[in-house]
């Protein structure tokens, strides 16, 4: 069974709504807000679109090729502003993050060694299919210590590569292994040979 209609208008803000059973007033369904937010599996959604979902059972938001003979799909995110004002918070953004919801006063935010946001890079192995795609490379950003204050947030950008692949959900291993660093200080750490060609001072790199 499928409601679809304007049912808890006027109590709950809602113009539609898209749901199973006779009550979809859950966060099983698709909510169309007075405000005009949309909400895939949140009845309140914060944002424009706001999809919440559990990555090992459902997901996220995929973007997929329909054909295999022209360009892929992409994303964009367009900034606009008026003048030539420099914030970043006119550009277009790519926002990651991590939340950590356990803890003791003492404990609270992000620990060291943590990873708040992370790229990862893959393809298929073996045959055509999609399950066949792995990720061996990948770029995040790494708390180098304990978040504690909105001026103590020191976050490292962490570059991983190699040859074996990893699901996108596999747990206490990373895509590609660390091969350079660039710490919250500025300085560089590099594993592996350095092969430069043109450049003869390095500041601040270590090997």
């Amino acid at each position: 069974d499928m409601i679809v209609g304007t049912r808890y208008v006027g109590s709950t803000n809602n113009l539609l709504i898209l749901g199973p059973g006779l009550n979809p007033d859950t966060t099983s369904g698709i909510f169309v807000k007075g405000t005009g937010n949309v909400g895939i599996g949140s009845a309140v959604p914060q944002a424009k679109l706001e999809v919440q979902a559990q990555g090992n059972t459902q997901g996220g938001i995929f973007i997929t090729d329909n054909n295999d003979a022209n360009a892929a799909p992409y994303l964009r995110v367009l900034g606009k502003r008026r003048d030539n004002n420099t914030g970043q918070n006119f550009s277009g953004r790519v926002l990651l993050a991590s939340l950590r919801t356990d803890g003791d006063n003492t404990s609270i935010g992000i620990n060291t060694g943590r990873r708040i946001g992370t790229i990862m890079f893959g393809g298929n192995h073996t045959d055509g299919s999609e399950s066949n795609i792995l990720y061996p490379a990948s770029i995040a950003g790494v708390a180098n210590s304990h978040f504690s204050s909105a001026s103590a947030m020191p976050t490292d950008l962490v570059f991983y590569t190699g040859s074996t692949g990893r699901t996108a959900n596999a747990s206490n291993v990373s895509s590609g292994e660390e091969r350079l660093r660039i710490a919250s200080d500025g300085n560089i750490s590099m594993g592996g040979n350095l092969n430069v060609s043109g450049v003869s001072t390095f500041v601040g790199i270590t090997t």
